[in-house]
């Protein structure tokens, strides 16, 4: 079994299907804030982020940072996946200190740019409810998740699917 196919197992056994959520990997010192408010970008800004989002060319209207996240679909986790093109959250993880895995209801957010996604509602409480599970990733195997599923997630509490 590939890491991702455990990612969908585990995702199943809660009734939970990969295609019905986003994926967004982060650091794991981001996992305090995660946890406490759906996101890593709780609390952070970019100047000049809602002065350019028409220029930059998001839908709808100005969002702040904080409210704007990159993630992945299922299908572009696959699609990179079989071809080895693109990078997605899961590719993503390798690089990245303390890699944590951030699994989102894809219908709490709404598409505002390419591989960008918005927080339906403005007040932050609909980010920690969008939070469906985090896997902090101890360890992938090679690239590209070809190698059998290892224990790739550590528990969290109220927040982990824990493969079985």
């Amino acid at each position: 079994m590939t890491a991702w196919a455990g990612l969908g197992a585990a995702l199943a056994r809660q009734g939970l299907a990969a295609r019905d959520c986003l994926f967004r990997s982060t650091e794991g010192f981001n996992l305090n804030a995660v946890l406490a408010h759906g996101t890593d970008r709780h609390g952070r800004e970019q100047a000049g982020f809602c002065e350019g989002w028409a220029a930059g060319g998001y839908r709808g209207p100005p969002r702040p940072f904080d409210r704007v996240i990159f993630a992945s679909t299922a299908a572009e986790i696959a699609r990179q996946l079989r071809t080895g093109e693109g990078d997605t959250a899961l590719s993503k993880c390798p690089d990245t200190e303390g890699a944590v895995l951030l699994v989102y209801r894809r219908a709490d957010l709404v598409r505002v740019h390419r591989r960008q996604y918005a927080f339906r509602a403005r007040r932050c409480p609909d980010a920690r409810t969008a939070l469906l599970a985090v896997f902090p990733v101890a360890e992938l195997p090679g690239m590209p998740l070809a190698s059998p599923l290892r224990r790739l997630f550590g528990p969290i509490p109220g927040r982990t699917i824990e493969p079985r």
